[in-house]
């Protein structure tokens, strides 16, 4: 089966075959990404937790605590039973 058109955001038909193409690819490529994380149904773990943690900009906007992420980066030995149990 070949997908022939598709509407897209702006609600006009797309019938270009490249542009099909990269459409598809996405899609498939997000459809992929969604499918293998975490469901969620399952807590997060306390390494999937940190590991979010060190990907967040360090000195980005405050929590509403007033606290940035790098607070919770450098400290946490310290927080992490905390942080995880309020994520989880």
């Amino acid at each position: 089966m070949c997908i022939s058109s598709l509407i897209v955001s702006d609600g006009e038909w797309c019938n270009d075959k490249d542009s099909l193409k990269v459409m598809v690819e996405a899609v498939k490529f997000f459809h992929d990404m969604h499918s293998s994380m975490t469901s969620l149904g399952d807590p997060p773990s306390s390494t999937e937790i940190h590991n979010a943690l060190l990907d967040t900009a360090p000195l980005k906007a405050p929590g509403h605590d007033g606290l940035h992420a790098e607070f919770f980066q450098r400290q946490w030995s310290v927080v992490q039973n905390s942080v995880c149990q309020m994520v989880r």
